[in-house]
C-alpha cells in the first residue's frame, strides 16, 4: 500500500516538474501593444444610378469604387481603420437619392457619401451638410463644390471643358458661331458662363443658340432649319455622348452642318462616339481630359483594364475617375483618422501624380483639377492634335 502511494506521489511530482520546465522554456507570449486588427469602422455610402436609363454610369462607377477599395485595403493592411462601402441605387432620381442618403446617414452611420449625376448630387448635399458628413460627387458642374461644408467634386469640369473648346475655336480662326445644346443645368452653365463671354471677348459673333430637350427627329429638324442659313462658319454641339450621334445625324441630313467647322463638348465617351457617328460627317473637334487619354498606354491602365475585364467590364473614363476618387478619399481617411471635415481639407493638400484619370489635385473650392487636350474625331477614327 505504501509502495502504491509512493508511486502516485512520484508520478504527480514528475508531472509538476514537467509542467514547470515547459513553462520556463515556453513562456506565454506577451501581448503586443501594436494593434494589427481594425478597430474603427468608417462607412462610405455611394448613391449611384445602378438601374434604369443611366445605369451605364453607375455600373462603371461602382466598379471603380470597388477596385480602389481593394487596393487601399492592401496598402493599409496595418491600419486600425476598416473602410466599408455601401451601395444604394438612385435610379438617377433626386428624390430616390435623398431617401438613400437618409438611410445611409441615419441608419447605417455613413460619414462619407459619394453621389453621381448633377441632380442627385445637388439634392443630397443639404443632408450631408446638416449631418456634418462629407460628400464626394461625380458631376461636371464645378459650382456644386463647397469645400467649407465638406462637398468635394471629382470629375472632369464642364467649365474646364468649355475653356478647352474656346481655345480650339480661336485656333481655328472662327468668326461666327451657332450653338446647339442639350437643356441641362451643367451644359447651360457652360454656354452661359464660358462660351458666350469668351466669344464676346474675342469678337466671335454668336448667331443662334438653340437648346433641345429631346432628340426626336421633329425637334431636331426644326433646329436644323433654324441654323442652316445663318451664315456662321462654326457650330458647337453640346450634348451627352449618347445623344451626340443622333443630333449630328439629323442636322447633317438637313444640311445644317454644310460649310461649318464642328465643335462638340461633353464627350467623355469620345471613343464610343466615333463608332456611332454616321459616315460623311466633317471632322468634329472636341476636348478630352488629357491624363486619361495618355494613361491608356501605361502598365497601370492595362492592369486595371484586366481587372475590369475579369468582371466583364471595360475601363471607361467613369471607372477611372471613380477609382481615383475612392483612392484619394480612402487615403485621406486613413491619414486623418476619418473626421469628415479633416478629410475634405486633406484632399486639397494631396498630390496625386499616379492618378489613372489625370486628376492633378483638388483646388481651393473643392473641385478636381484636370488638364485637357484637343481631339479630332470622325466615324471610327480618332486623332489627337499632334496627329492632326
Amino acid at each position: 500500500m505504501k509502495k502504491h502511494r509512493f508511486t502516485i506521489i512520484a508520478t504527480i511530482l514528475a508531472l509538476v516538474a514537467a509542467i514547470v520546465t515547459w513553462q520556463l522554456y515556453n513562456p506565454t507570449p506577451q501581448q503586443n501593444d501594436t494593434k494589427t486588427s481594425p478597430t474603427k469602422i468608417v462607412r462610405i455610402g455611394a448613391i449611384l444610378p445602378l438601374t434604369d436609363t443611366y445605369a451605364y454610369y453607375g455600373t462603371n462607377e461602382s466598379l471603380g469604387l470597388r477596385l480602389a477599395l481593394e487596393d487601399v485595403k492592401n496598402e493599409f493592411k496595418q491600419s486600425e481603420i476598416n473602410i466599408e462601402l455601401l451601395l444604394e441605387d438612385s435610379k438617377a432620381a433626386p428624390k430616390i437619392g435623398v431617401t438613400a442618403a437618409n438611410k445611409l446617414i441615419s441608419q447605417q452611420n455613413a460619414r462619407f457619401i459619394i453621389t453621381s449625376l448633377t441632380g442627385v448630387s445637388r439634392a443630397v448635399s443639404p443632408l450631408v451638410i446638416e449631418a456634418g458628413a462629407a460628400q464626394v460627387m461625380f458631376t461636371m458642374d464645378e459650382s456644386l463644390a463647397d469645400l467649407k461644408n465638406g462637398i468635394i467634386r471629382i470629375y472632369p469640369g464642364i467649365r474646364e471643358e468649355g475653356h478647352a473648346l474656346v481655345r480650339a475655336i480661336v485656333e481655328a480662326s472662327v468668326k461666327s458661331c451657332d450653338i446647339v445644346h442639350f437643356e441641362q443645368a451643367a451644359i447651360n452653365g457652360q454656354v452661359r458662363d464660358v462660351l458666350l463671354p469668351e466669344f464676346s471677348a474675342r469678337s466671335i459673333t454668336t448667331s443662334r443658340i438653340e437648346p433641345f430637350r429631346t432628340t426626336t427627329p421633329l425637334s431636331l429638324s426644326a433646329i436644323a432649319a433654324t441654323i442652316k442659313d445663318t451664315g456662321s462658319d462654326c457650330l458647337v454641339v453640346n450634348a451627352y455622348y449618347s445623344q451626340l450621334p443622333v443630333v449630328l445625324k439629323i442636322l447633317h441630313e438637313h444640311g445644317a452642318l454644310d460649310g461649318k467647322k464642328i465643335f462638340s463638348g461633353f464627350n467623355l465617351g469620345v471613343a464610343a462616339i466615333s463608332k456611332m457617328l454616321p459616315e460623311g460627317l466633317p471632322v468634329i473637334t472636341t476636348a478630352m481630359p488629357a491624363g486619361y487619354s495618355r494613361n491608356t498606354k501605361t502598365e497601370r491602365f492595362r492592369t486595371l483594364s484586366a481587372r475590369a475585364a475579369s468582371e466583364g467590364q471595360k475601363l471607361s473614363i467613369d471607372v477611372v475617375y471613380a477609382y481615383d476618387a475612392m483612392r484619394m478619399l480612402c487615403r485621406a481617411i486613413h491619414n486623418t483618422g476619418g473626421d469628415p471635415k479633416a478629410v475634405a481639407a486633406a484632399l486639397t493638400q494631396m498630390s496625386y501624380p499616379n492618378s489613372v484619370s489625370g486628376i492633378s489635385g483638388i483646388d481651393a473650392t473643392g473641385s478636381s483639377v484636370t488638364a485637357w487636350e484637343t481631339l479630332f474625331i470622325k466615324s471610327n477614327f480618332i486623332m489627337t492634335d499632334e496627329q492632326e
